[in-house]
């Protein structure tokens, strides 16, 4: 088989299935000791729940909530991960779906199921993807201009590598902002994150890109997402939102044990 057909077949495999394989990529580690300030809460029973708005070019098309828990323990392929809970409604339609977190002191990672992808691609083409079972959320310590690979599909071609799906992170802001919930306000410090996504969708090499900004607050996590329903849906692992419109998610209350 000649190298122009391989690449032909591996494109339509992968971007078929993009949303069930990703990789780590080697990236310098930060001393541990640097930044003990905590944007990612984590503690076992721990909850956060967000106003959700959904937009396509009409406007406002639907609004409901989500609902997120952290619970218990499980460990996947001999790594141990906290269990994520999320209740989405929208609508009036309600869904569920579970999600595996790591936090260390270098970042927060998630699981991705990706048997899927090795129990179709053949044995000949399997060598020739990246694929492993986790994505880097967050990347710590925080600091403005901090950038970091999120997640990559490959394709090694052996005189090129081509990277079919691609997200990338940068902090782009720091701030204070005021939260209020009944009846006090908090201010806290917050980072505003990018996420740009670079999907190759033809065989001529053309692409398509999407971006969602977070907000995450010292001490209490992601306040605030806003961006493309395909980055959304990836990081919360679920198809849930319509693709083409834009969603915004917005903390409305949280809690911990």
């Amino acid at each position: 088989m000649n190298k122009k057909h391989t690449l032909t077949i591996i494109l339509f495999l992968i971007v078929t299935l993009l949303f069930v394989s990703a990789c780590k990529e080697a990236i310098t580690e930060p001393p541990a000791d640097m930044d003990n300030r905590n944007f990612f809460p984590n503690t076992d029973g721990s909850y956060f729940f967000y106003n959700v708005a959904v937009f396509d070019s009409t406007g406002q098309i639907h609004s409901g909530a989500r609902k997120s828990y952290l619970q218990s323990d499980t460990t996947l392929q001999q790594t141990p991960y906290q269990v994520r809970i999320d209740s989405l409604e929208l609508n009036g339609i309600i869904s569920v779906s579970n999600s595996y977190l790591r936090k260390s002191a270098n970042g927060v990672f998630a699981y991705f199921d990706t048997t899927g992808v090795s129990a179709i691609v053949p044995d000949s083409l399997r060598n020739l993807l990246t694929i492993s079972t986790e994505y880097r959320l967050l990347y710590f310590p925080l600091s403005i201009n901090q950038t970091w690979p999120v997640y990559n599909v490959s394709i090694d071609l052996g005189i090129s590598r081509i990277d079919v799906v691609k997200i990338s992170a940068d902090v782009i802001e720091k701030d204070l902002i005021t939260i209020a919930f009944r009846d006090t306000s908090i201010t806290k410090e917050v980072f505003k994150i990018q996420y740009d996504m670079t999907i190759i969708t033809g065989l001529d090499l053309t692409t398509e890109t999407y971006k969602a900004f977070a907000w995450i607050a010292e001490d209490i996590g992601f306040y605030k997402w806003e961006g493309d329903a395909e980055l959304l849906s990836f990081f919360l692992g679920t198809t849930v939102y319509p693709e083409g419109t834009v969603v915004v998610e917005q903390l409305s209350g949280f809690g911990f044990p």
